[in-house]
């Protein structure tokens, strides 16, 4: 048989595309690469840059990075006026003012430029087939200008009444009669919170000075010994556990003024110069003066409203057992309105329980959470009316539910005939109404303490946050609150919630026209938050704002609520997002502000203008969008 030799396709392998074909191939190429980057933007993600300040400390519009030239805190300020608008002049950002020490710094004076806010990538899945979620952080197109993106937080949902009351958020579905407060997940609480003291940056000159140490010894009654001592540098603390019951260590927030700045300038400040403020909604990054060295903070940046939702953090270390000692504990609390909200946790079996006063079927308890001497990094959250504690890092599971309903005219029905005398509790448990909707003067004297109880105990690193406050404000006629009543109608635009002028509850008329225009914004904010006790009603005249939305509207606010225009301030008839506007949910900064210099020293790293900042990312702020 005679073999049969294949060979070769010749015509194939010998043959040469023609310059039509090349075209053609180079053109199924770029159509490819179109469609899968088409697909990519479409279904997966996208960048963007923030370009406002609207959701600052969460994301970074345009701003300037600098440590505070007093205390050396780290802060940002926000300098989008540099970069305005077209047809708008750019103002240079000339001070600012550090949230932990108060200091004003001259910007000038310490070489800081002005970044390019954050780059981050927005993801479109979870929008294209699923259901958006309460506080996701969300790109969508400007409903008043299509062709203008915009990114801030979802706060309210279809066919819901969303309110705004006392800077948080509540919800009424359609056909429900109350409104519950709506609780941000424990995951997303540290993206929100903004820092009210690190006594970390504790600043030994000025108590040398005479200005009283934000935290001091002595029980709740005063007169009582010494029970902890403080390291030399201020910033640890320790108690023996030998003296009888509960040893505490309290938080005084005793800001220094402009003022107060001045005179220890000048060496000392007199007595009594220092007075203890409510903590309130002060943001740093709304500080950026463009004046002079010695401008003041316009108003609105000092805070105006008291902040009752805080977060305790500190590094505990337990030591020896005091002889006798039945119950050794280590007691971490939060004030809110004169009511204590305490995290015990028992040095013995490191059990770590809730308490809240007054309501002794409150006691749910995470078991053997917090075990050993440690040390133990904790956290403690009173947010959104819930109770939450990380140790280590880790957020702790309770045998028990650990959220409490407001106590508020915003959580019952707008029937002024409900019963409000009794809230429930997880919808199932009634208890008496906590009535701590407005501050009292254990407010003032300390609203953040730590106890050693029977075991000696040393505390480090110590900081205090508070939530993100959320201003009820709008442009349009509005539901308001009052005291326990709705009133319809009530024209609201402004940067406070109060039915009055703040300054007219706390000066006569006498003082204010004595005073005029010698006495600053500044100080009659303090004053109005030093004394709770003045007018107490006033922080009860505070206005709530409530907007209705149909199937497919969604409700948008910014985390920088003094600075957002967001869906309570819109100037086009619709306060809301349509679905149809959504563009996705934000995932990562990929690229905040780049390193200026080599970490630890004092090396210039090259500069890239068109990214605002160096070639080098700062690696250790690149995260994820809670």
């Amino acid at each position: 048989m005679k073999k049969v030799e294949t060979k070769p396709d010749t015509a194939v392998a010998s043959h040469k595309p023609t310059m039509f074909e090349s075209i053609r191939e180079t053109f199924d190429s770029i159509a490819i690469a179109f469609i899968l980057a088409f697909l990519f933007r479409t279904f997966e993600a996208e960048a963007f840059v923030i370009p406002t300040g609207s959701m600052a400390l969460t994301l970074m519009g345009a701003h300037k990075e600098l440590d505070c030239p007093e205390c050396g805190y780290p802060y940002k300020v926000g300098s989008s006026s540099e970069h305005p608008e077209d047809g708008e002049r750019a103002s240079l950002v000339m001070s600012a003012t550090c949230p932990n020490c108060r200091r004003t710094a001259f910007l000038p004076e310490t070489n800081v430029v002005s970044a390019a806010g954050d780059r981050i990538l927005v993801t479109k899945y979870p929008y294209e087939f699923g259901e958006p979620k309460r506080f996701d952080v969300a790109v969508f197109k400007n409903p008043g200008k299509a062709n203008q993106n915009y990114i801030k937080r979802l706060v309210g949902l279809p066919n819901e009444e969303v309110m705004i009351f006392r800077g948080d958020i509540y919800a009424r579905p359609a056909g429900a009669e109350k409104f519950r407060i709506q609780r941000k997940p424990a995951d997303k609480i540290p993206s929100v919170m903004q820092m009210v003291y690190d006594n970390d940056y504790v600043l030994p000159k000025l108590i040398q000075q005479g200005w009283p140490q934000r935290w001091i010894d002595g029980g709740r009654d005063a007169g009582q010994p010494a029970k902890w001592t403080t390291s030399a540098d201020y910033k640890s603390f320790q108690a023996d556990g030998k003296a009888a019951g509960e040893a505490w260590l309290r938080y005084q927030h005793t800001v220094p003024t402009s003022d107060a700045w001045r005179k220890l300038a000048q060496g000392s400040v007199p007595p009594g110069t220092a007075k203890p403020q409510l903590i309130t909604d002060f943001c740093e990054y709304n500080t950026g003066g463009t004046g002079g060295p010695h401008q003041m903070v316009s108003t609105p940046s000092l805070g105006l409203h008291w902040v009752s939702d805080l977060i305790l953090e500190c590094e505990l270390k337990f030591g020896e057992v005091s002889p006798g000692a039945s119950a050794p504990e280590a007691i971490l609390e939060l004030i809110e309105g004169g009511r204590a909200f305490q995290c015990r946790i028992d040095a013995a079996t490191g059990n770590v329980t809730l308490r809240i006063d007054g309501i002794d079927k409150f006691r749910p308890t995470a078991k053997a959470a917090v075990a050993g001497a440690g040390p133990h990094k904790l956290r403690f959250a009173n947010v959104d009316d819930h109770l939450i504690v990380w140790a280590n890092g880790k957020e702790l599971k309770f045998d028990g539910p650990t959220n409490f309903l407001a106590t508020n005219v915003a959580d019952a029905s707008l029937d002024e005939s409900t019963d409000l005398t009794r809230v429930p509790l997880d919808d199932e448990t009634e208890v008496p109404i906590l009535d701590a909707d407005v501050p009292k003067p254990q407010d003032l004297r300390s609203p953040v303490g730590i106890a050693a109880k029977g075991v000696a105990l040393e505390a480090k690193h110590l900081r205090i946050w508070r939530d993100v406050y959320y201003i009820a404000t709008r442009r349009k006629p509005n539901v308001a609150v009052n005291g326990s009543r709705f009133h319809e109608n009530v024209e609201v635009r402004s940067s406070t919630e109060y039915a009055s002028d703040y300054s007219a509850d706390v000066f006569t008329a006498f003082e204010q026209t004595a005073l005029g225009v010698n006495f600053t914004d500044e100080s009659k904010v303090n004053r109005f938050m030093s004394n709770v006790e003045a007018n107490p009603d006033r922080f009860r005249q505070i206005r709530g704002v409530a907007f209705r939305l149909e199937a497919d509207q969604f409700f948008m606010c910014g985390d920088n609520s003094p600075l957002s225009s967001d869906s309570r301030l819109w100037t086009s008839s619709e306060h809301y997002v349509k679905r149809e506007l959504l563009i996705g949910k934000a995932l990562f900064v990929y690229w905040p502000h780049g390193l200026g210099t080599v970490g630890g020293t004092s090396i210039d790293l090259p500069n890239l203008p068109l990214i605002g900042g160096s070639y080098f990312p700062n690696f250790t702020d690149m995260r994820l969008i809670r």
